[in-house]
């Protein structure tokens, strides 16, 4: 996972610039932006709607809108977001389809 230090902060990464290159470790990386993933969907949740794409448009660009087609912008106008987006989707699904059929050999915790 990729988080930006300022995102890193947030979710409660020491706010010592010192320290950045710490977030390139996966023992420190991935819990916070899964923390990041948690919080859009527990937001969304709160308004009794998921939405994958909406949560990964949130991890991905922070406070995103969605406009009435369903494409997705950043907070500056950017549609950089809804390309990343749809890019997603496809890998999203095979993975999801694998975990479904029962053939995605994860070691669960």
């Amino acid at each position: 996972m990729q988080i930006l230090f300022r995102t890193a902060v947030k979710m409660g990464f020491p706010n010592d610039p010192t320290r950045y290159m710490e977030l390139m470790k996966p023992e420190v990386n991935i819990p916070l932006g899964t923390a990041v993933l948690r919080e859009a969907l527990d937001r969304m949740a709160a308004k009794g709607q998921v939405d994958i794409g909406d949560v990964y448009a949130y991890y991905n660009a922070g406070n995103v809108y969605k406009d009435d087609q369903g494409r997705y912008t950043n907070s500056k106008g950017n549609p950089n977001v809804d390309a990343r987006v749809r890019r997603f989707f496809p890998i999203y699904q095979y993975f999801f389809d694998l975990e479904m059929k029962g053939t995605l050999l994860l070691k669960k915790a």
